[in-house]
This record gives structure tokens, C-alpha cells and sequence, in this order.
């Protein structure tokens, strides 16, 4: 079980937009005052836990919802909407049937987002994406059972023959 954390799904998610190779940033911030050319921001939209809970002691199975914010500068004047659309949708497709640390990733909406309306020099699509069955935390160093290993020579072995059995230091002198 691979097993990750926030930072690492951030990473994660950055990395493969970056991959695309059309960005001129890609952040895990929002600093609108200072988005120039083509950028993309990724947030963390929300960690629900309902569906996975605790799996051992330190590790959660969650399902992740990431918004990636989509920054398309404004064209001689106008704001490209049709472009816009395109880059966001090709972001969404990045996660379509993708594995992100372990969890299986998918696109699940695609939109305009009036809340930048006021930021005349860029056209803003959102695109959400969840990853689900995530493990968050740290598996437990792995610990040897209590008791010792038993070993015994053939045909003195079985259920009948338990008491016969030696610690295995002992059982293999001949």
C-alpha cells in the first residue's frame, strides 16, 4: 500500500500539469495581482474522510477534491473564451483514469469561474478534480510477532508432532 501525504499530493497533481508544458507557472498559492501569461493554480478543495476512516494506527484512507484554477491572458483586448475552455479542458483530461500517489483520479467538473470577473487581463476556467482511495500518514515500522520460530525434521512434523518442534537455532544441529 503506497501512502502519501498533502504536500505529496500537491506535488503529485503539480507534476502533471507541468507535464503538459503550457504553463508559465503552475502554483499551489493564489496571488492574483500577479498572474502573467498562461499559469495555473492548484488548491485543496477539501479531504473527506466518510469513505475510507482509519485504516491502521496513523494512516487514513481519503477521498481528495483539488480545484486547478486556469489563467488564459487576455487577446488584443478580448478575453479568450473559446482558448480558455480548450487549456481547461486539456487539464481535465490529464486526470481522467490517472493514479495520483496511489489513488485513482478523476476529472469531475469542468467551468467558468465568474469569481474573477474583475481581473480584466485574464479569462479563469476551474476544473475540478477528486482522487479517491488516497492513504494519508506513515505505515508502522514493520514488528516481528512475539514468541519464536519452531522448526522440525521430516517425517516428525504436523499437528501431532507440535511438542517435538525446537527453536530453529537448536533444530538444525544434526
Amino acid at each position: 500500500m503506497k501512502t502519501t501525504t498533502i504536500d505529496g499530493l500537491y506535488s503529485a497533481v503539480i507534476s502533471k500539469i507541468e507535464a503538459l508544458n503550457v504553463f508559465s507557472a503552475v502554483h499551489d498559492e493564489l496571488n492574483a495581482s500577479k498572474v502573467r501569461g498562461k499559469e495555473c493554480v492548484v488548491e485543496l478543495e477539501s479531504v473527506d474522510f466518510s469513505d475510507g476512516g482509519n485504516v491502521y494506527e496513523g494512516i487514513d484512507k481519503v477521498n481528495v477534491t483539488f480545484s486547478i484554477l486556469v489563467f488564459y491572458p487576455e487577446s488584443r483586448g478580448k478575453k479568450p473564451v473559446r482558448e480558455v475552455r480548450e487549456l481547461a479542458v486539456r487539464v481535465a483530461r490529464l486526470f481522467s483514469g490517472a493514479k495520483i500517489e496511489g489513488g485513482d483520479a478523476a476529472p469531475i467538473q469542468t467551468m467558468e469561474d465568474s469569481s474573477f470577473d474583475e481581473l480584466n487581463s485574464h479569462a479563469v476556467w476551474e476544473v475540478q478534480v477528486q482522487i479517491d482511495d488516497v492513504y494519508l500518514g506513515e505505515l508502522p515500522e514493520e514488528q516481528t510477532p512475539p514468541g519464536e520460530v519452531l522448526a522440525s525434521w521430516v517425517p516428525d512434523v504436523g499437528p501431532e508432532h507440535i511438542d517435538d518442534y525446537q527453536p530453529i537455532d537448536q533444530s538444525l544441529e544434526l
